[in-house]
């Protein structure tokens, strides 16, 4: 498990902050994101998945997930791709940036947000940031909704808040 503050100040907000899409509430949901989605940086690879299929990461970003922003939204915007060309060189060699670049990772978990219509909940808001993340992150089946977001808050205060 990966200290939350620390990552925070080291990968969360350096990363919103130079892509531009830094906000106190679009940091916090990124920790929770990651808080819920990997045990706080415990798992780098969606566990009882097969590989190729997995999400990756702190993020747990699938592979599906990251093609498609790049094809509908990184490459019609040429900051955003950019600066996601400026993360990739970072880590030269690499086989799958989604695992072996958090600074990657946290970006294109950003962009999803990103592209999402509605606005972040506000700050402090964990339970609306838990139905932010249902809705527009998780793509589980709508009945599975309440279970999903108690999951979300159960983890974030765990994780986050070590309670």
């Amino acid at each position: 498990m990966i200290n939350a503050q620390m990552f925070r100040e080291t990968v969360i907000r350096p990363v919103l902050k130079a892509s531009g899409t830094y906000s106190e509430a679009a940091e916090e949901l990124m920790l929770g994101t990651m808080a819920h989605e990997s045990d706080m940086g415990t798992y780098s690879i969606q566990q009882g998945i097969d590989e190729d299929r997995a999400a990756q990461g702190f993020f747990q970003v699938e592979k599906f997930t990251e093609a498609d922003i790049w094809d509908t939204y990184l490459n019609r915007k040429p900051k955003f791709s950019a600066y996601a060309y400026e993360l990739i060189k970072m880590c030269p060699g690499a086989v799958n940036l989604l695992r072996e670049n958090p600074l990657y990772n946290c970006f294109i978990a950003r962009m999803k947000y990103w592209r999402s219509p509605s606005a972040l909940p506000a700050v402090g808001d964990i339970k609306g940031q838990a139905e932010y993340w249902f809705k527009y992150y998780n793509g589980s089946p709508e009945n599975e909704r309440e279970q999903k977001v108690a999951e979300y808050i159960r983890d974030y205060n765990q994780f986050v808040k070590g309670k």
